[in-house]
C-alpha cells in the first residue's frame, strides 16, 4: 500500500509539474498557431466542419480522410471550452497532450511493478515524456503524433498483461481496441505514424514465435495471435466511423497517388533528406533530429537549439553515456523475468531503429529496396518521425532499468528505510541531470521557434477575432472571399507582421467561410485565381468583374498587416492592391476591422448553380486557351468521360506541341543514380536476374527501349561506383560487357520510326539516358589513370563510347546545333476535314530588346504531296491566325526563326569569395544580368573558351533567394565552364525558380585574374504554341430557370423550372466524382477545368437532389462505431467482472 501511495504522489506531482512547466511555455494571452500545426483559432467552428466529407474552404475539398480526427478535434473543443479561449492551440489542450503521455507511461510501468528496478516507475515516464521527439513537436502540438505514442504504451500495458495470463485474450482485445478508438492518430493522413505502432506488434510476434519455436510450446503465440486479431476487428469496428468513407476514397482516388512513380520517386529525394543524419550513432545518442541539421554533418543555422547540442563539448560528451545506458541492461538484467522483458525491447529497439534510420547507411540500401518494391511502404517516407516513437519508447525503458539496477546496486548494503531514501534522492538527482541535458525545455521561446525568428506562440490581434466574429455570423450564400494580397507564390504561405506563419491561410481557421488564397488549390483553380490576381494587379477592372462572378467570388478581404519585408516568405505590398480596389468602381468597400478590410463586388451574389448555354472542348492542361481565346464561354476536356456530351460541342479546339523543342530541353539524368549492390555482391546475381524478369515481361517495343536505357545508366552507375571505390578493374569490365549488350540491343530496337511523334519521343528518351553516361566516361577516358587500367576495360569502355555514338546517328537532328536553335517543327493532323482554322499563339513567342514579339521569319507547311511557304494573317483574340490551303493534309509545319537575340547584360567586374567549385578562395568574375528576365522562361547560357589554363565556374544566383550570414557567393545554378577546343561552345540550361523576380549571373576565375572567354551568350529556350479550333454543329441545350436550396455542406436540393431538352447544370465546387444527383444517371464531368457540371436529359418540372457520396459511408460507419462501442464497453464490464 505504501509503494502504492508513493507511486500516486508521484503521479500528481508530475501532473502538477507539467501544468506549471505548460503555464511556463505559454503564459496567458498567447497561444499555439500556424505552421502545419492543424490548431484552429476558433476550435468551436473548426470542429463542426469534421463532421462532413466536404469542406467549403477555397473551391471545396474533400474532407472524409479527416473523420478520424473527431476525437483529436472534439478534446481541442473541450479544452477551449474548459479555457475560456476559443483557440485549440491553448495552454490547457498542450497541458492535457504532455500529461497523458505522461500518465500512460506511469500506467505501463504499473503493470511492470518492480520486475526492471524499484526506482525503474520513477524515471521511465519522464524519459519516455521528455526527449527531443517529443521536443522538437511540442511547437505545432502535434497531436497525431502524441495519440499514438499514448496508445503504443498502453497497448504495451495490455499486451504484457495478457502475456502473463492475467487478462482474457477477448477482454484485451476489447481493451486494446478501445484504446485504438480514443487515441487513433486522427485523420488517415497520420496513418504513416502507425509506423511505431506495427514495430512494437510485429517485434511482438517475432518474439513470442522464436520463444515458442525454442520452448516447443504455441500457447502463448496462438494466444497472441488471437489476440491481435481480435484488436484488429475491434479496431476496424470502432473506427469504422473514419473508415469506411477512406476506403471508399481511398480505392478510387488515392490508390494511385501512393502507388504513382513519379510520386514515389518524388518521396525518395524527401526520404534521402530526412535520413540525412539518422546515422544508428546519432539515434543511440538519442538525436538524429532531422530539423537539426542542414546536411549529414553540417549544423543548421535556423534551428533554434541544435547548435548547442552539436558544438557545445559539454553536451556532445554527455550525449555518448546514453549509448551506454542503452546497451548496459543486456549485462544486468538477473533475474528470469528481467531477461525476457529486456530481450523483447531489445529486439523492439533495434527493429525501430534500422526503420527509424531510413536510407542512411549502412543498412539504408535494405530500407530503400522495401521503399521502391512494397506497394504503399512509400508512406513512409520520414522515418525518423514515423518509427522514433517506438525507439524512444524502447530505450527509455533501457536506460530507466539501468540507472534503476544502479542505484540499488550503490543502496544494496544500506538498511531499509535509508536505502529508500537514498534512491529516491538519487532518482531525483538523475530526474534533474536528464532535465538539465534537456534545459532547452525551460526556454518557451526556443520550444517554439521552428526557425529563427519564426515562432508559432503568438497573440492574436483583437481585429483578427473581431473578423472572426462578423464573418462567422455574415450569412454570405456561399460567396467566396478572396485574399489580397495573394500569399506568397514560392512556398505558398501566409505569414503575418505579427508572428503567424502557415502553409494553412489565416481567415480559414478562424471562420467557417469559404477564403481563396492560391493554397490546397487544384491546377484548374490555381489557374483561374492566378488569371484574377494577375487583373487585379494590372488594374483590369472588366475581367477582374467577370472572372470574379465566374468564380463564384463576392468579396475581397485586403489584409494589410501580412508580412511584406521582401524576405523569403513574404507576400506582395498590400498599400499595392488598396490603391487599385480603392480605383475601381465594381468593388466597395463594406466592412472595415483596423488591417484587415473588407470589400464586396457591386452586384447580387453568385449562384453555386448556373446553366450553361454551350460547350467547347478544349485539350487536357491547356485551360490557358478558355481565358484567351474563350473568354466567358464554358469549357470542358474533349475527349474525357463518357460521349453523351460530344453532341453539343460547338467547337472544339486542339494543341500542338513543338516536337523539336523536346530535345533542346535539359537532361532528365544529370548524374548517375546511386547503386548499392556491385558485381563483387552475392546479391548481384538476383539483380541481374530481376532485370531478365522485367524484360520477359515488357511487351511493347518502348517499354523495351526503357529497360535497356535503364540498364545501360544502372551499368554506368555500377561502374562509377567501383571505379571510386579502387575494386579490381575485372568486376568494371565484366559490367561493361553487359553494357555493350544492352546498347547493341537498343540499336537493333531504335530504328527510326516514321511517326514524328515517336522519332522525338525517342530521342529525347535516349539524350535523357545516354548523355550522363556519354559524359561520365570520355572524363574517364581523358584521365591520367585510364592508360593504367587493364587493355579488356579499355577496349570495353572505347566500345561503349562507339555504340552510343551509333545510337545518336540514327537521330541526326540531335547534333545539328542549326536547326534545333532556330527551327521549330510540328506535325499536325486533320481527321474530321478541312473545316479547322490553326493559330500561333504569340505570348509563347520570344520578345526582342524593344518588347515586341519576334515572329518567324519564314513558315514552312510540308506534306507527302508538296511544300508550301505560308504566312501569318491578322490578328484574332490575341492570336495569329496560320494562312493555310483550304484543302488541309496531315503534315509537318516548321517555324522558322532567325539566331536568337543575346540577352545578356554585362554589368561589369567584381571580386567574390566562393566555397564551391574545384577550387575555393577569392575569385575575379565577371557580372551580367539576363534582359527581360522572366522566372516563367528557360535560358541557354553558351560560353566560348579558346585559352587554356583556366579553371572558370558560373553561378546563377536568385535576386529573391534567402541569404545566409556569410558573403560567399553562391547559385541556386552552378556549373564549371569547360574549355573545349572544337567548335561547340559549352552550354547549360538555366531554369529560374518559380515566382523570382531577377537572376545575376557570375563568370569567375580561379583566382584574382579576369575570365579570358571569346564569347557569352543567354538566349531564351521557347517553345511556340499552335492551336486548332474547329467548328461543329452541335446540338442544341436549353436554359430553364434554376432554384437552389443548401441543406448542408454536403447536400443540395435544386429545383428545375420547365425543361424543354437537354441542358447543363453546372455546381461551382471543385469537382469530385463522390458528388452525385441522387436516383439519376446524368452525365458528370468537368467543366471550366474544376468545377462539376451534369448533362441533364430531363423534361419538365422537377427537383434533383446532390449529395456527396462518402457522408453516406460517415453515417454507416458511425452506426457500426456506435454499436459496436456500446457493445464492446458492456462486454468488457462483463468480462472484468466474470
Amino acid at each position: 500500500m505504501k509503494i502504492k501511495i508513493t507511486n500516486l504522489a508521484y503521479l500528481v506531482i508530475g501532473l502538477v509539474g507539467i501544468y506549471f512547466l505548460t503555464k511556463l511555455w505559454l503564459p496567458s494571452g498567447y497561444i499555439v498557431a500556424g505552421h502545419d500545426s492543424g490548431l484552429a483559432i476558433n476550435a468551436s467552428n473548426f470542429v463542426k466542419t469534421r463532421f462532413f466529407a466536404w469542406d467549403v474552404q477555397g473551391f471545396g475539398r474533400d474532407n472524409s480522410t479527416h473523420f478520424g480526427s473527431l476525437t483529436i478535434h472534439l478534446m481541442d473543443y473541450l479544452w477551449s471550452v474548459i479555457s475560456g479561449i476559443a483557440s485549440a492551440g491553448n495552454q490547457l489542450t498542450l497541458f492535457y497532450w504532455i500529461a497523458i503521455i505522461f500518465t500512460s507511461a506511469f500506467i505501463f510501468t504499473d503493470q511492470l511493478k518492480d520486475r526492471l528496478g524499484r526506482y525503474f516507475a520513477f524515471i521511465f515516464p519522464v524519459f519516455v515524456t521528455f526527449n527531443f521527439y517529443i521536443l522538437q513537436s511540442v511547437f505545432v502540438i502535434e497531436r497525431a503524433k502524441y495519440s499514438l505514442l499514448v496508445a503504443s504504451l498502453l497497448f504495451l500495458a495490455v499486451s504484457l498483461k495478457l502475456m502473463e495470463r492475467k487478462i482474457p485474450i477477448l477482454l484485451a482485445g476489447i481493451l486494446s481496441s478501445l484504446i485504438l478508438f480514443v487515441f487513433n492518430s486522427g485523420s488517415w493522413l497520420g496513418l504513416p505514424l502507425y509506423g511505431s505502432f506495427f514495430v512494437l506488434v510485429i517485434s511482438l510476434f517475432i518474439f513470442e514465435l522464436v520463444r515458442a519455436i525454442i520452448r516447443r510450446k504455441f500457447s502463448n503465440l496462438w494466444r497472441l495471435v488471437v489476440y491481435l486479431i481480435a484488436t484488429a476487428v475491434g479496431f476496424i469496428v470502432l473506427n469504422a466511423y473514419s473508415i469506411f468513407p477512406y476506403i471508399a476514397k481511398f480505392l478510387k482516388q488515392d490508390i494511385f497517388t501512393i502507388t504513382n512513380s513519379a510520386v514515389i520517386t518524388q518521396n525518395k529525394a524527401w526520404l534521402e533528406m530526412i535520413s540525412r543524419a539518422t546515422s544508428f550513432l546519432n539515434i543511440f545518442r538519442l538525436q538524429g533530429v532531422p530539423d537539426w541539421y542542414s546536411s549529414s554533418t553540417s549544423i543548421s543555422l535556423v534551428h533554434s537549439y541544435a547548435n548547442n547540442y552539436l558544438s557545445n563539448p559539454i553536451y556532445v560528451i554527455f550525449s555518448f553515456v546514453f549509448p551506454l545506458l542503452i546497451i548496459t541492461p543486456f549485462i544486468l538484467a538477473k533475474t528470469k523475468e528481467q531477461k525476457k522483458l529486456i530481450s523483447f525491447v531489445g529486439l523492439a529497439m533495434l527493429l525501430s531503429m534500422f526503420f527509424m534510420a531510413g536510407s542512411h547507411k549502412p543498412l539504408g540500401f535494405v530500407y530503400e529496396f522495401i521503399y521502391d518494391n512494397l506497394p504503399g511502404f512509400s508512406i513512409f517516407r520520414s522515418p525518423y518521425y514515423k518509427f522514433g516513437a517506438a525507439f524512444f519508447i524502447c530505450a527509455s525503458i533501457l536506460m530507466a532499468f539501468t540507472l534503476s539496477a544502479l542505484i540499488e546496486k550503490v543502496t544494496v548494503r544500506l538498511t531499509d528505510k535509508v536505502r529508500s531514501w537514498v534512491g529516491v534522492s538519487i532518482a531525483v538527482f538523475l530526474i534533474i541531470g536528464w532535465f538539465g541535458y534537456h534545459s532547452v525545455i525551460f526556454s518557451s521561446n526556443d520550444v517554439f521557434s521552428w526557425q529563427r525568428g519564426l515562432t508559432t506562440k503568438l497573440k492574436v490581434p483583437e481585429y483578427v477575432n473581431s473578423f472572426s466574429l462578423w464573418a462567422n455570423n455574415a450569412d454570405l450564400k456561399g460567396s467566396r472571399i478572396l485574399l489580397v494580397p495573394p500569399i506568397n507564390d514560392s512556398w505558398q504561405n501566409d505569414a503575418y507582421n505579427w508572428g503567424y506563419w502557415s502553409l494553412t491561410n489565416l481567415p480559414s481557421v478562424i471562420s467557417n467561410q469559404s477564403f481563396v488564397a492560391g493554397d490546397n488549390l487544384t491546377g484548374g483553380e490555381n489557374y483561374w485565381v492566378g488569371k484574377l490576381y494577375s487583373f487585379i494587379k494590372e488594374g483590369r477592372e472588366k475581367e477582374v468583374y467577370d472572372l470574379s462572378y465566374r468564380l463564384g467570388i463576392d468579396y475581397l478581404l485586403l489584409r494589410r498587416d501580412v508580412l511584406s519585408d521582401s524576405s523569403w516568405s513574404a507576400a506582395p505590398s498590400p498599400d499595392i492592391y488598396k490603391k487599385i480596389l480603392d480605383g475601381f468602381t465594381t468593388i466597395k468597400k463594406v466592412n472595415s476591422f483596423d488591417q484587415w478590410l473588407v470589400y464586396k463586388f457591386d452586384r447580387e451574389l453568385t449562384p453555386k448553380f448556373k446553366i450553361a448555354t454551350s460547350l467547347i472542348g478544349i485539350p487536357g492542361g491547356s485551360l490557358y486557351l478558355a481565358q484567351e481565346l474563350l473568354p466567358n464561354q464554358e469549357t470542358v476536356y474533349a475527349g474525357e468521360g463518357d460521349d453523351r456530351r460530344t453532341p453539343y460541342l460547338s467547337k472544339v479546339v486542339e494543341t500542338y506541341s513543338c516536337l523539336s523543342c523536346l530535345l533542346a530541353q535539359k537532361d532528365a539524368l544529370t548524374s548517375l543514380p546511386k547503386v548499392r549492390i556491385l558485381l563483387n555482391s552475392p546479391l548481384y546475381y538476383f539483380k541481374l536476374r530481376r532485370e531478365s524478369e522485367t524484360l520477359k515481361v515488357s511487351n511493347t517495343e518502348q517499354s523495351k527501349i526503357d529497360s535497356y536505357l535503364g540498364f545501360s545508366v544502372r551499368r554506368a552507375a555500377e561502374i562509377e561506383t567501383m571505379l571510386d571505390l579502387g575494386l579490381k578493374d575485372k568486376y568494371s569490365t565484366e559490367a561493361l560487357k553487359i553494357m555493350n549488350g544492352h546498347l547493341e540491343e537498343l540499336y537493333k530496337l531504335l530504328q527510326v520510326p516514321t511517326d514524328p511523334d515517336k522519332y522525338f519521343f525517342r530521342a529525347r528518351r535516349l539524350l535523357d539516358n545516354i548523355n550522363v553516361i556519354d559524359r561520365r566516361f570520355k572524363d574517364e577516358v581523358a584521365s591520367s589513370e585510364f592508360g593504367k587500367r587493364e587493355e579488356d576495360f579499355r577496349r570495353e569502355i572505347i566500345d561503349v563510347l562507339w555504340n552510343i555514338k551509333e545510337l545518336r546517328n540514327l537521330f541526326p537532328i540531335i547534333d545539328d546545333r542549326q536547326a534545333l536553335e532556330t527551327n521549330k517543327i510540328y506535325y499536325l493532323r486533320f481527321p474530321d476535314g478541312n473545316d479547322y482554322q490553326i493559330f500561333l499563339d504569340p505570348s509563347s513567342l520570344p520578345k526582342d530588346t524593344k518588347g515586341q514579339f519576334i515572329l518567324p521569319d519564314d513558315i514552312l507547311y510540308k506534306t507527302k504531296d508538296e511544300e508550301l511557304h505560308i504566312s501569318l494573317e491578322e490578328l484574332l483574340k490575341n492570336l495569329l491566325r496560320l494562312k493555310l490551303p483550304t484543302d488541309l493534309k496531315d503534315g509537318e509545319i516548321i517555324l522558322k526563326f532567325l539566331k536568337p537575340i543575346n540577352l545578356l547584360e554585362i554589368q561589369g567586374t567584381s571580386i567574390e569569395e566562393s566555397i564551391s567549385g574545384t577550387l575555393s578562395g577569392k575569385r575575379s568574375c565577371l557580372v551580367g544580368k539576363i534582359k527581360d528576365y522572366s522566372s516563367a522562361k528557360q535560358y541557354k547560357f553558351e560560353i566560348k573558351v579558346s585559352k587554356g589554363g583556366q579553371s572558370l565556374r558560373m553561378y546563377v544566383k536568385d535576386i529573391d533567394s534567402k541569404k545566409g550570414k556569410s558573403n560567399y557567393i553562391y547559385g541556386q545554378g552552378e556549373e564549371d565552364v569547360i574549355q573545349t577546343f572544337s567548335y561547340q561552345p559549352f552550354s547549360y540550361l538555366y531554369y529560374p525558380s518559380a515566382g523570382s523576380k531577377d537572376s545575376t549571373i557570375y563568370l569567375c576565375s580561379s583566382d584574382l585574374n579576369m575570365p579570358i572567354i571569346d564569347d557569352f551568350k543567354i538566349s531564351e529556350v521557347f517553345s511556340p504554341n499552335i492551336i486548332s479550333i474547329k467548328s461543329v454543329f452541335p446540338k442544341s441545350l436549353d436554359n430553364p430557370n434554376i432554384n437552389f436550396e443548401k441543406i448542408n455542406p454536403i447536400s443540395y436540393k435544386v429545383s428545375i423550372n420547365s425543361a424543354t431538352k437537354p441542358f447543363i447544370l453546372m455546381f461551382n465546387e471543385t469537382y469530385s466524382p463522390f458528388w452525385k444527383i441522387k436516383g439519376e444517371d446524368f452525365e458528370h464531368f468537368m467543366i471550366n477545368g474544376y468545377a462539376n457540371a451534369w448533362l441533364v436529359d430531363k423534361k419538365g418540372s422537377f427537383d434533383l437532389i446532390l449529395e456527396y457520396r462518402l457522408q453516406k459511408y460517415f453515417y454507416f460507419g458511425a452506426v457500426v462505431s456506435t454499436i459496436g462501442l456500446i457493445s464492446a464497453i458492456m462486454l468488457a464490464v462483463y468480462l472484468k467482472k466474470k
